[in-house]
């Protein structure tokens, strides 16, 4: 299924760069899981999407998983 995009048919620019946080709004947003905002995906923070934030709002029916925590214990060399 390697089907071309018209370049105006193009949701985003293939040379824009996101925050982690902003590609996941965007990514729910086009994908349809977001319910109706007028706020920019730019605007979304990380900390946006704890149950405390309770910022972001799904469509009906869908949901986020609880939130997990990560534990490392040993640091980590790039």
């Amino acid at each position: 299924m390697n089907e071309e995009v018209k370049e105006d048919e193009k949701l985003i620019d293939e040379d824009r760069a996101f925050f982690c946080s902003e590609l996941v709004v965007k990514t729910l947003k086009v994908c349809g899981m977001m319910a109706e905002t007028k706020e920019a995906s730019s605007n979304f923070l990380p900390g946006d999407f704890t149950e405390a934030a309770n910022k972001i709002k799904l469509i009906e029916g869908a949901h986020f998983g609880p939130e997990q925590f990560i534990i490392v214990s040993h640091s980590c060399e790039v």
